[in-house]
């Protein structure tokens, strides 16, 4: 008797663990369900980006990019990366985003003396008029380049400028969508003549 109740749990141990193993052909990495909308967003854009030397790699606030800025003394420029990123469940869809220089915000934080800076002017800089956010990806980088020369000219002077996103194919997170990045000229001076 007491092998027929052994063989009997047994069998019923074995046909629900069957039965579990069976229900899992179902499983879905992301359950269907009604999530929000993409958005796309500057890190950055958290607080004022105020360039500065070499430190802790984890402080750089583009993800993918161990550096705060390269200096090009052939180029005679100053590459800062900044990116885009993708916010939501799906990475699905390629996104043109346009990039654009925003020197009213700066001049208001200025007046307002919430930011103790000159406005960068705009033939001292350069940044791309957009960037692709590609299929399957959450992040698109680009490079604010800063004239070299423009900043060796002007020692110990703290300059400022924004830089702020805008896309027809997906909303922007209204809080994180313009990265204003300020910098002392000396930071590169030092820099530029190791």
């Amino acid at each position: 008797m007491k092998t027929l109740i052994d063989n009997i749990l047994r069998t019923v141990a074995l046909f629900t663990v069957v039965a579990a193993l069976g229900s899992c052909g179902k499983y879905q990495e992301i359950a269907d369900a009604a999530y929000p909308d993409q958005v796309v967003y500057m890190p950055a854009a958290a607080s004022i980006y105020h360039l500065s030397g070499p430190g802790n790699v984890h402080d750089v606030p583009t993800p993918g990019h161990p550096y705060r800025f390269r200096i090009d003394r052939s180029a005679g420029k100053v590459t800062i990366p900044l990116g885009v990123v993708r916010g939501g469940i799906s990475k699905k869809g390629s996104v043109s985003i346009d990039l654009r220089s925003r020197p009213d915000t700066v001049n208001r934080l200025i007046d307002q003396h919430q930011l103790q800076a000159e406005l960068l002017p705009a033939a001292a800089y350069a940044i791309p008029a957009t960037v692709t956010l590609a299929d399957g990806n959450d992040i698109a980088s680009f490079d604010l380049t800063v004239d070299l020369q423009f900043v060796l000219d002007r020692p110990g002077q703290v300059f400022a400028l924004a830089v702020g996103i805008s896309s027809k194919e997906r909303a922007t997170n209204p809080k994180l969508e313009t990265t204003i990045v300020v910098f002392n000229t000396d930071l590169f001076r030092e820099e530029a003549t190791q």
